[in-house]
């Protein structure tokens, strides 16, 4: 057993310095890091030897010895196949008879004293390690240890010594250092081209602070302006790499079967996926801001509002106040009456009794029926007396031009005569320019059409949004080229006529974004001396002001409540009839005549009088009012009863009612030289109704 161990312990150090002098004849460059035995009898001396490391620490030291010589490489050669051939010969004794451990035992001593030597000598040379350029390559990767060598450990040498750069290091010539771990970066996709973007301090590497809202949270990878892995976003709204979330998607829909957003698991299509355009995203956190400029919002319209109900309550009490007076004078002159027995004298509160019992009293009497079309679809009516003609939206009766346009009917003969086609669709407002050559029709569809009356075509489109419209109307005097659109989103555009391609402005009511059913253009007067125009929508009604030539306007939420139905103005009369459908707060429904008028600044509704009529609206109609001597009248249909309701404006009452057993949708006053009408609207037909006057 000692022969045996001499024997190996003989053989590699035989090894060990054939390998030391070998490796002091390589050159220094990156490629002879690892030193590879091809002659099979090395590779065997190598495995007898034990354990031999080809570390990173060994390369330093062998490359500083290979400094000293570098054409040694024959004798080398020739050292290492000497001793090849003496441990054969030595093999083959010991494997015989096994006489031969004197000799073995002076080989081995020889080999001690030549290792000692060569570590003295590789002790003296590493603390001279700055003059001979010792200069370790930091990307080479250490040899793996052999699985063979790692069974003996007999023998092993390591060498300690000091680097001049202040650090203590340990060289091990035997054992392998562990690997130095690196920093991993990421490289991006293949086929990402995309630099990294270097921080304030000029290293790629970003914080936390950097990435943020910079990298694709798949890949951790810069978005692109283009290509393969560009910004894109999902509907939730959150921010990818176009192909990673396109290979997500795909995935998920493959294991799971539904396709959803990595970060908030909203279901995703590809079809959701949006292009972005943003070389860096940053989000700001003005949610304080958003919310004090909302506070200040809410604030201007409850100051609006108030100041509105301020004015309103100043009229209420004007108007009480005059009935006081008038209480009061009717007191007095009860009084006065007591005192002086029967003699007394009417004063002007009597007069005006007087005046109301000895004013002419209005009936309506039906005097022709005029069948429109056998389809129903008619909806609005208006009078063009210069003419002479009352034009109704009706149903096309020609099925090559299939939809909807405006019957012309002659006042004189009440018969009707031509058909302008408007729409494909439902007309809901047709409205007269001042001179009565221009006719605006609006209906189901998202454009408005104006014609020519002179040569029935069409000569302007309008178009303003992508909602249907309802309501028209054309301005007057200095303004009698300017259009009003109403439409379904709450908004009211305003075009000039000879321009259809741009709007001029569009007027959005804060607070309510129903439907505008109807606009009416309030002329200069002396309350409003530039004008304005009054928007009635499904829930409130607006006066909006000219502050001056220009299209500047003042907004104002008139004092009323809805929801209403309908809206007219007299311009002659200057008087404002709007009706309003039934609610929880008021049962049925109404009638309110007033009058605009400015309270400290504010704009008000003064109202006269209110008529209230039926107690269920299912249909939306349309009321007048007809304009006789000093006298206001208002025709409205009452649908729960059926029938055609006339007031009286100055005795605040209602004087008739009429059957009608089909539902009028809309009715105009019709003026003549010999008398006055009023026409109302049906499904199909067309009814005119005279009126008389009576003492």
């Amino acid at each position: 057993m000692q022969s045996s161990r001499s024997f190996s312990e003989l053989q590699g150090d035989h090894n060990y310095v054939a390998t030391l002098n070998l490796r002091r004849t390589r050159s220094t460059s990156s490629d002879d890091s690892s030193i590879e035995f091809n002659n099979p009898s090395r590779r065997r001396a190598r495995r007898t030897r034990g354990r031999l490391g080809d570390t990173d620490h060994d390369y330093i030291g062998l490359r500083a010895l290979s400094e000293e010589d570098g054409d040694v490489d024959a004798e080398a050669e020739a050292h290492v196949d000497h001793n090849n051939e003496n441990i054969e010969e030595a093999h083959v004794d010991y494997d015989g008879e096994g006489n031969n451990a004197n000799e073995n035992d002076a080989d081995e001593e020889s080999v001690n004293n030549t290792a000692e030597e060569a570590r003295e000598i590789l002790r003296a040379e590493l603390a001279q390690g700055p003059q001979l350029g010792v200069e370790r390559q930091e990307n080479a990767e250490p040899t793996p240890p052999d699985p063979a060598l790692a069974e003996n450990n007999d023998g092993a040498a390591s060498a300690v010594f000091t680097v001049p750069n202040n650090q203590a290091s340990t060289v091990d010539l035997v054992s392998p250092s562990p690997p130095k771990k690196r920093k991993r970066h990421s490289l991006g996709t293949p086929k990402s081209n995309t630099p990294r973007i270097k921080t304030k301090s000029g290293s790629g590497d970003e914080g936390d602070e950097e990435d943020e809202g910079m990298i694709c949270p798949i890949c951790l990878d810069n978005w692109e302006m283009s290509g393969e892995h560009r910004l894109v976003s999902l509907r939730c709204g959150h921010l990818f790499g176009d192909s990673c979330i396109r290979r997500w998607l795909a995935e998920s829909a493959r294991q799971s079967g539904i396709k959803a957003c990595p970060q908030c698991k909203a279901k995703a299509t590809n079809r959701d996926i949006r292009c972005l355009y943003a070389k860096r995203l940053r989000a700001i956190d003005r949610s304080e801001e958003h919310r004090l400029r909302d506070q200040l919002e809410e604030e201007r319209r409850r100051a609006q509002s108030l100041q509105t109900e301020v004015a309103a309550l100043k009229i209420t009490h004007k108007m009480v106040t005059v009935e006081m007076q008038t209480l009061q004078a009717e007191n007095d002159r009860l009084k006065q009456m007591l005192r002086d027995g029967n003699n007394f004298s009417y004063n002007t509160g009597a007069s005006d009794a007087y005046k109301l019992s000895t004013a002419q009293m209005h009936r309506l009497y039906l005097e022709h029926t005029i069948e429109l079309t056998r389809e129903p679809g008619c909806r609005v009516l208006i009078h063009a007396d210069q003419h002479s003609s009352i034009l109704a939206s009706q149903k096309s009766a020609q099925g090559l031009f299939p939809g909807y346009g405006v019957r012309f009917i002659d006042v004189p003969t009440l018969r009707t005569s031509t058909f302008l086609h408007a729409s494909s669709k439902l007309l809901r407002d047709i409205c007269l320019s001042a001179d009565q050559q221009q006719l605006a029709v609006a209906s189901m569809e998202t454009r408005s059409k104006l014609f020519d009356l002179r040569t029935r075509q069409v000569v302007s489109i309008f178009e303003p949004c992508e909602k249907t419209l309802w309501a028209c109307a054309i301005d007057r005097k200095e303004r009698d080229n300017i259009l009003y659109l109403g439409g379904s989103n709450g908004s009211t555009y305003t075009y000039d006529m000879r321009f259809s391609e741009n709007i001029l402005e569009e007027y959005k009511a804060e607070g309510d974004m129903s439907t505008v059913i109807n606009v009416a253009c309030v002329y200069p007067c002396n309350n409003f001396p530039h004008g304005g125009f009054l928007v009635c929508k499904l829930q409130s009604l607006w006066f909006y002001e000219y502050t001056s030539a220009d299209s500047i306007t003042i907004p104002t939420r008139l004092n009323l409540e809805g929801p209403f139905s309908s809206m007219q103005f007299d311009a002659a009369n200057e008087t404002l009839l709007v009706s309003a459908r039934c609610s929880v707060r008021h049962p049925q429904s109404r009638y309110i005549v007033g009058r605009l008028e400015k309270l400290d600044g504010t704009t008000v509704l003064n109202i006269k009088v209110t008529f209230h009529g039926s107690k269920a609206t299912p249909v939306m109609t349309r009321c007048t009012q007809v304009a006789v001597e000093a006298n206001t009248l208002v025709a409205g249909y009452i649908q729960d009863i059926k029938q055609l309701a006339l007031y009286d404006v100055c005795r605040e009452k209602r004087i008739q009612t009429m059957p009608a057993q089909e539902v009028l949708y809309d009715m105009c006053p019709v003026y003549t030289s010999k008398s006055t009408y009023l026409a109302g609207l049906s499904e199909t037909k067309c009814r005119i109704y005279k009126l008389t006057s009576t003492t």
